[in-house]
């Protein structure tokens, strides 16, 4: 009987295509086909629909046979449209949730080695939020008219309410009620636009995270900079916010690829500082930019506008003064000896250093060093001290504003900026803390960006995002393309009357001209990845590395020997 009644399933299927048998596998993939159209699996040329999960309407599971497959799309008349361009193998059980028309769905990419440790009081949650071999799905439902006119309006600071899901390949994460707005300056004005993604406070949020950022990445045609950038600073303990690549699709429509980071709001200091758990924090300031160099104000007054409050204390007002204190201290510090104790007891030296060495071999064009800006400064009530915190890491690995001889001449002191900024140009004169950057300096070239590693990184990388580089790049955009150099200067709020003229921030001109043609955004993937790519402001990431690790080794062991 048991013979007969496997005999009798294999038949019935064999000619309907949808009774499944219990040996069946459950596949599952992320689709979206749009009204009208089904979502189906062709196993061993014979097709088996598939329905949506009630987990997720852009989700589709259902029973088929083992066997290699692809999944396909349907009409009305179940007439295949669409089909996945490759087989994939069969599987045993159940597959992972899958995306349409990406190959793989988890793999095992090579890291950047780590070379030391994060420093007291970092003591960051441990967070499933940031996995380092997939690329879950984002998707996110709300009223269609809203969010159309989100993307008209560049400027909107308008916060929609919306619905969101978050998908892994083994977990599927909803939540009723979330807040989803632009985010930015400068990426406002371009066709894919960054967003953030707020949760309510109370719950665990998204593994302990409840606000993030969406990073459209549309400025840079390789992808990978930030990330890199993140993965540097993670190798050194520097404070700052996890990354991963999510794949956006809004109602019905795909956006495309983007890298989540946290947005350092709300309680982004109890998971970075105190491992998830409400504590008594001082205020997070952030730094305007550009004239934001840590020189002393002329009054408190001056402080509050260029350095606003991002996340409040714990309790009171944030203390403006110890920020004037702070600016003081660096405008005519000691440089004697045991001079480093005293640097230490106002700013979390240590910290300090590393951000700057990150700064120099990753070329930021728009940090510290460069540009006065993305960064914030943690008031570190317990240790009494400022904590150094980094951000938005876009224009960097020959992403640039600058002259680039300048930035990978392995000199450091070539480097824009470095030899105008009191707190740069005052610890090269302490020999212990010299000593030290040059230190951290030498071991992150020969020792984790050497080209061995670096280039071990980036062909993961590689591998990791090209099918779906191709898919970001083929998708229609939300709203146009405008020329950045003409329509908006990218200035950070707060500076108007601020004689420009007046700013030590280095800017190569002929570099800011190319860095306005639109055809950076065209560049292809793996042009942008190696290069060269023909452009001064945008040089490949490999070759970023390729300039700058042999240049400040040699450097560095002129000044040894």
């Amino acid at each position: 009987m048991y013979f007969l009644s496997i005999v009798k399933c294999v038949l019935v299927s064999a000619l309907l295509a949808t009774v499944t048998c219990k040996d069946d596998v459950v596949y599952n993939v992320i689709a979206y086909p749009g009204p009208n159209y089904k979502v189906a699996v062709n196993v061993d040329g014979k097709t088996y629909p598939l329905s949506e999960s009630k987990d997720a309407n852009i989700l589709f599971t259902g029973k088929a046979p083992q066997g290699n497959y692809h999944y396909v799309i349907l009409d009305k008349q179940y007439s295949e449209v669409v089909r996945e361009a490759f087989a994939r193998p069969q599987v045993n059980t159940q597959t992972p949730n899958q995306f349409f028309n990406i190959s793989w769905t988890k793999k095992d990419p090579v890291q950047l080695p780590t070379l030391l440790q994060p420093l007291s009081p970092v003591n960051r949650i441990k967070t499933k939020l940031h996995p380092t071999g997939e690329i879950p799905t984002i998707h996110i439902t709300g009223n269609q008219a809203q969010l159309d006119a989100l993307s008209r309006n560049r400027t909107s600071d308008d916060v929609l309410d919306v619905q969101f899901t978050y998908i892994e390949s083994d977990k599927v994460q909803q939540f009723k009620k979330a807040s989803f707005s632009l985010e930015g300056r400068s990426s406002r004005w371009v066709d894919k636009m960054s967003y953030e993604l707020d949760l309510p406070d109370g719950g665990n949020g998204l593994y302990g995270l409840h606000r993030m950022k969406l990073r459209a990445m549309r400025t840079d045609p390789s992808y990978i900079r930030e990330r890199l950038i993140y993965d540097m600073s993670d190798s050194l303990g520097i404070p700052v916010s996890g990354a991963h690549y999510v794949r956006l699709i809004v109602n019905d429509r795909p956006i495309g690829l983007f890298l989540m980071i946290e947005a350092f709001k709300g309680d982004w200091l109890d998971v970075e500082f105190n491992n998830g758990k409400p504590m008594k924090n001082g205020a997070l300031f952030k730094a305007a930019g550009f004239v934001t160099d840590l020189k002393p104000l002329a009054n408190l007054s001056d402080y509050q506008k260029f350095y606003t409050v991002a996340i409040s204390p714990a309790s009171g007002n944030a203390d403006y003064g110890k920020l004037e204190k702070l600016t003081t201290f660096f405008a005519n510090p000691p440089t004697g000896d045991h001079a480093e104790l005293l640097w230490n007891k106002v700013i979390g030296i240590e910290n300090f250093i590393r951000s700057m060495v990150v700064e120099i071999a990753g070329g930021f064009s728009d940090g510290f060093i460069a540009t006065v800006d993305n960064y914030f400064l943690y008031d570190d009530l317990k240790h009494h001290k400022f904590i150094y915190v980094p951000a938005d890491f876009d224009l960097t690995l020959g992403n640039t504003l600058f002259n680039i001889s300048k930035q990978w001449s392995g000199n450091y002191q070539d480097y824009p900026g470095f030899s105008v900024r009191s707190p740069t140009v005052n610890m090269m004169k302490v020999p212990i803390l010299k000593a030290r950057f040059e230190y951290i300096l030498n071991q992150t070239v020969t020792q984790m960006v050497d080209l061995p590693h670096i280039q071990a990184r980036i062909k993961a990388l590689v591998d990791m995002l090209s099918e779906d580089v191709a898919w970001d790049t083929a998708l229609p955009k939300v709203t146009s393309l405008l020329q950045v150099g003409k329509n908006f200067t990218g200035l950070p709020t707060g500076l108007s009357g601020v004689d420009m003229g007046s700013l030590t921030v280095p800017v190569d001109n002929a570099t800011v001209r190319d860095g306005t043609n639109n055809s950076r955004f065209t560049m292809p993937f793996h042009t942008a990845v190696m290069g060269p790519t023909g452009h001064i402001s945008l040089t490949g990431v490999y070759e970023w590395f390729m300039h700058l690790v042999p240049s400040t080794a040699r450097f560095l062991a002129t000044k040894s020997s």
